[in-house]
């Protein structure tokens, strides 16, 4: 070491990255990276278990889902009371029916040729199916929240297997060429068909949880039990 020289510099120290300014901030980069990416980590994670959760559990799962699954608006009026005005036109059908099954009955009563019975199931079947079609036609119109597609499918679904059985008794009448003809199709494709009830109670329960408090379904009527005279 010459003279007015200092003591001889430790190159470890001076190495970038190893001390001194520029390798502070490269460790700084270093430890903000991990830390970056551990959130990134943290937040790509927590988004996929809310994108689950949404997606099982509409609404988040949480308490007050119900009124979750029936809100939101429809058609410039709210999805409820859309769903309350349809139940409003079910207790309609449901009282219409059970006029429609007594004239139906009296007519068959009355009937003395096997044309006229026939037309008296073929009448009182359009009456009823051009009822219930309308009312199912005026719910499938409805454009339900998110949280309430599946559900309203569903219905829509049910309710319209209820609309194929009576147009397939409608048909069966039609097609009759005699009394026993009448009379096993109402065995058949009536009300008491096997499957028709289950759907029937699957409709209407979906309908009150879409509606909540805006739907106020009365008991349904049970279609009346039509009996055929011995033939004439």
């Amino acid at each position: 070491m010459g003279e007015g020289e200092g003591p001889p510099r430790d190159r470890a120290t001076d190495a970038p990255g190893a001390g001194g300014e520029s390798g502070g901030r490269r460790r700084i980069g270093r430890s903000a990276g991990v830390a970056l990416a551990t959130l990134s980590t943290v937040v790509g994670l927590a988004t996929g278990v809310i994108t689950l959760g949404d997606e099982i559990f509409p609404g988040g799962g949480g308490e007050g889902d119900e009124a979750a699954v029936v809100g939101g608006p429809a058609n410039g009026t709210g999805y409820r009371e859309a769903v309350g005005a349809v139940c409003d036109a079910v207790n309609e059908d449901d009282e219409a029916r059970a006029d429609q099954d007594r004239d139906t009955d009296r007519r068959l009563d009355r009937a003395t040729t096997f044309g006229a019975q026939r037309d008296a199931l073929v009448d009182g079947n359009h009456a009823i199916t051009t009822r219930t079609s309308a009312t199912l036609a005026r719910f499938a119109q409805l454009t339900p929240p998110r949280n309430a597609q599946i559900l309203h499918q569903r219905a829509e679904r049910r309710w319209q297997r209820t609309v194929e059985r009576l147009r397939d008794e409608g048909t069966a009448f039609e097609d009759a060429q005699t009394t026993a003809d009448l009379k096993a199709a109402l065995q058949r494709l009536g009300g008491a068909a096997p499957g028709a009830e289950a759907d029937r109670r699957a409709w209407r329960d979906a309908l009150t949880t879409l509606g909540g408090d805006a739907c106020e379904l009365e008991p349904p009527v049970d279609p009346a039990t039509l009996t055929l005279p011995p033939s004439p």
